[in-house]
């Protein structure tokens, strides 16, 4: 058994070494290391398949898409040929640039009319490999055949046809002009194998395609600085500005080659591109450098700059500002030794500044593993170099000359291990992140040396110091053009965050959406479990915030006293529902129980108009982030309504009071101007005769009376002597009404005055009533004729408008029923008009149907003869 065990072991073994002799020997071959930029050209086909047989003068509508590795979106699409089986086309309209390597695959389609399969028809295609196409550079003629389980008959039936083909697609294959093609098997040498370089994604990259949801389609480039040799090209990932290439990322093999004069201090180029579909209008998204030398082994973040003269001005005002990738860096051979004691030395704390790295990078690897043990071991970390080892187990050293800073106390090693939770782990078999995975709080103090005690140690010094690791991390939350900065906990729910939002931004929690780098967080769990941890090098978690957009809206109110609160309402819900809303949610705040106390007293305005109760938002449009404010309804009271009434009638009052002495002054004067007394109508004679009229006239509801006073006046022939006579008569006395009956003023004054005579009584009353004067007789109330006049000319307006209301609304009527009889009148015209059409139709298919009967008969006859 043992004898079997022993073979199988040797068989292994040498199974072991074949399979790692392949790899070696794959790895090394340079065509398979580096892909190469060539330009592939389309120009023409011959023999197409011709779609429109059914048209002898039409054929087919040729265009060719080139599609690279089976990806859905075509790298060239070439114009359009009308009407031709044999297109041919220009080199400056079909050519695509691309980087290909031995696996790379490049299928050439021809379509008719268009390269979709709905709108387009397939006519056949060509696939050819990246190894294929070195073996025939230059111009290449193959001929078209049909794609798997192809559902065109046509198509189909033409390519397992003998006699007959889908056709032959001419390309041209060369490399890209500018361009030197780039053997890395030059004349110089073999090539030295550094390292591999991983690229695991980006972040925050820059936005350069057009549109609102149209991001960056982005993919790297790694070259060297002499030619720019490319020595490896990511794949591109659509539509997004925060790229990730794991959990299977993008290896580049980095290579230099042997003779120092062509690489002497190797500097590669990670440069990140926007890949547009013609490849030469590619635009540039940040450029960073890399110093293989200086390049730490594990995990990078390399922040991306503008390039060398810049012509863009977008990456120059975006400096700073271009994001950052995320590379994984393993060194192979003397180089991985190298970066290893750097990196530890770093640890250290020996090195602070470029000069001091340069230093420890001059070290050998032996020299630097002699200094780290001397370290450990508790000498001083001075600035020397181990040259060897004296006796009694000291060690010599000698000075170099400048650029190392170190400590000047002796500390052991365990006390300088960083307790950042940023700092890259060192497990080089699983991959690292920059994402910190803060813990519980946790105490460190640095500890002195061994023989040193702790007393001897001055207060403050910062040796002494106590390192606290909490788990409360910075944020600041963006939303719109503003900020704002707070902090949190890693193990809290984002849903602690959202109250203090509502507060600063005026979004209600229930539409609030935030976001860290571009990707919806769940509200209801932590930061840790959302993902959004503090970066190497960055102050603060950055998260987004942004209004949901759905049914709900969110309304900013206003109340008197200028204080804002937000609400979430639905666009559907009545204006009653969102008073009665407000007033559940703030009718606890402070200030705000008296004016909340009930929904029906308050009013909502927005933009000057108030919102009726028994309407909707949606009616409304009112938009989210809409500012609503809120006041109270007016009280009404009868008193203050009484108040305006008395007002009103002691302004009207007044108005008539002056009227009438306005009157009077003008009868005054008219008066005097005649020589006449009263306001009746005189006449003078010649014979020196005089006669005076007055007319008085009193209106009730129930009598009218007529008062006429005559005066005859006559003059003797003497001087001095006269005679007069005066004759008054009432005509049409006034009585009183049959059913009228007497006032309780009247009664009273009639038994406390005494009666007076009849003579007395009317000689008092025409000299006391002054000219004008009337008595209604429902109250007794005395008007005179300037406000009888007013109220017949109030009753003539409301008359008149009673009848321009009436006849304003017949007048509408009737143009409502013209337009409506119009407009029926118009729909019958046009049915009878189609009714016409639709006979003259029916008759003409009737005619065809009798001419095709008649042809049919004849063809019938001339079969039977």
């Amino acid at each position: 058994m043992s004898i079997v065990f022993d073979v199988l072991d040797g068989l292994l073994l040498t199974l072991l070494s074949l399979v790692t002799l392949t790899n070696a020997r794959h790895l090394f071959t340079h065509r398979q290391m580096f892909e190469r930029h060539v330009r592939v050209v389309v120009k023409g086909c011959q023999g197409l398949l011709n779609t429109d047989s059914e048209h002898l003068s039409e054929l087919t509508d040729p265009v060719v898409a080139v599609f690279k590795d089976n990806v859905p979106n075509p790298v060239l699409i070439t114009p359009l040929i009308i009407n031709s089986c044999y297109p041919t086309w220009e080199e400056s309209s079909a050519y695509a640039d691309v980087f290909i390597s031995d696996g790379t695959l490049l299928i050439f389609q021809v379509w008719h009319q268009n390269v979709d399969e709905k709108k387009g028809v397939f006519l056949g295609e060509l696939r050819l490999t990246g190894d294929r196409l070195t073996e025939l550079e230059g111009k290449i003629i193959d001929v078209l055949s049909s794609r798997p389980k192809e559902p065109n008959a046509k198509v189909k039936a033409a390519s397992e046809s003998e006699t007959r083909s889908l056709g032959s697609i001419q390309i041209e294959y060369k490399p890209v002009p500018g361009e030197e093609p780039v053997d890395p098997l030059d004349a110089t040498g073999s090539l030295i194998l550094l390292g591999g370089l991983s690229v695991i994604e980006g972040r925050n990259l820059l936005k350069r395609d057009n549109g609102p949801e149209m991001l960056s389609d982005p993919y790297l480039t790694v070259s060297f600085r002499t030619k720019r040799r490319i020595v490896h090209r990511t794949e591109t990932i659509p539509c997004t500005l925060n790229p990730k290439w794991a959990p299977n990322p993008q290896t580049a093999t980095v290579v230099q080659l042997s003779a120092p004069a062509t690489e002497p201090n190797p500097v590669l180029f990670v440069e990140a591109w926007n890949a547009n579909p013609k490849p030469e209008r590619d635009s540039c998204l940040g450029v960073c450098h890399i110093k293989i030398e200086d390049l730490d082994e594990g995990v990078q973040r390399l922040e991306l700059h503008p390039r060398a003269n810049e012509e863009d001005g977008v990456l120059k005002r975006m400096d700073g500002q271009l994001g950052w990738i995320v590379v994984e860096w393993k060194p192979v051979g003397p180089l991985a030794e190298k970066c290893r004691l750097r990196s530890e030395s770093k640890r250290l704390g020996l090195m602070s500044g470029s000069d001091g790295i340069a230093k420890i990078a001059q070290w050998s690897p032996t020299e630097l593993n002699e200094y780290l043990k001397r370290l450990r071991a508790g000498a001083p970390p001075e600035a020397t170099k181990p040259v060897g080892t004296g006796a009694g187990g000291t060690t010599t050293t000698s000075a170099l000359q400048g650029g190392l800073q170190t400590n000047s106390s002796p500390m052991p090693f365990d006390a300088l291990t960083p307790f950042s939770p940023y700092y890259p782990h060192e497990d080089s078999n699983t991959r690292t992140s920059l994402i910190a995975t803060a813990s519980a709080p946790q105490h460190h103090a640095l500890m002195a040396p061994a023989s040193t005690n702790r007393a001897d140690y001055e207060v403050g010094d910062p040796r002494l110091a106590t390192v606290e690791m909490s788990d409360v991390v910075p944020i600041r939350v963006a939303y719109g053009t503003s900020f704002y900065d707070t902090q949190l906990r890693l193990d809290d729910p984002l849903s602690t965050l959202q109250a203090e939002l509502e507060d600063v931004f005026l979004v209600h929690k229930d539409v609030q959406l935030i976001f860290h780098i571009g990707e919806l967080k769940d509200v209801r769990v932590s930061l840790r479990r959302n993902g959004c941890l503090l970066l190497k090098g960055d102050p603060h978690i950055k998260l987004t915030m942004k209004v949901a957009k759905g049914p709900q809206r969110n309304l900013i109110f206003v109340f008197p006293d200028k204080r804002e609160v937000a609400l979430a309402v639905g666009e559907s819900e009545l204006v009653r529902a969102v008073k009665n809303q407000l007033c559940d949610e703030f009718q606890q705040e402070r200030g705000l129980e008296e004016l909340l106390e009930d929904p029906k007293e308050i009013r909502l305005l927005w933009r000057y108009n108030e919102l009726n109760d028994r309407a909707s938002l949606q009616y409304y449009n009112i938009p989210t982030n809409a500012k609503v404010n809120v006041a109270r309804k007016p009280k009404f009271s009868f008193d203050q309504g009484k108040r305006e009434e008395e007002a009103a009638e002691a302004h009207f009052r007044d108005e008539e009071r002056r009227a009438t002495s306005y009157r009077s002054s003008k009868e005054v004067k008219h008066t005097e101007h005649h020589g006449g007394g009263g306001g009746g109508y005189t006449s003078a004679t010649s014979g020196g005769a005089s006669k005076t009229t007055t007319k008085e006239y009193s209106y009730g509801p129930s009598t009218h009376t007529e008062r006429k006073t005559t005066t005859v006046s006559t003059s003797g022939g003497g001087v001095g002597g006269s005679s007069a006579r005066s004759k008054s008569a009432d005509v049409n006395k006034r009585r009183p009404s049959p059913t009228r009956k007497p006032t309780d003023s009247q009664n009273k004054s009639s038994t406390s005055k005494p009666p007076r005579s009849s003579g007395a009584a009317e000689s008092n009353s025409a000299n006391q009533r002054p000219r004008g004067y009337y008595e209604l007789d429902r109250d007794g109330t005395a008007i005179d004729d300037q406000e009888l006049g007013f109220l017949r000319r109030t009753v003539n307006q409301l008359e008149q408008q009673v009848r321009q209301q009436t006849s304003t609304q017949g007048t509408i009527q009737q143009e409502m029923q013209e337009r409506r009889i119009a407009k029926l009148e118009h729909d019958l015209t046009e049915s009878e008009n189609r009714y016409r059409d639709s006979l003259l139709r029916i008759a003409e298919l009737e005619s065809s149907v009798g001419r095709y009967q008649q042809l049919l008969q004849r063809a019938t006859q001339m079969g039977l003869q």
